[in-house]
């Protein structure tokens, strides 16, 4: 389940991924639910200082 609340940007974050990694996110139910968790976890811990 999505449970975004905070704005989002204007426009969609893309990336090309090897095929094993693409086949295993398209699986997922709501892939872009679970993109946008793991993306924003690594942004926040790694890019952004570790802040909530």
């Amino acid at each position: 389940m999505d449970d975004t609340t905070e704005p989002l940007g204007a426009t969609a974050l893309m990336a090309r991924v090897p095929v094993d990694v693409d086949a295993a996110v398209r699986a997922l139910p709501n892939r872009s639910a679970w993109l946008r968790r793991v993306i924003t976890e690594a942004a926040k811990k790694e890019l952004m200082g570790g802040r909530e």
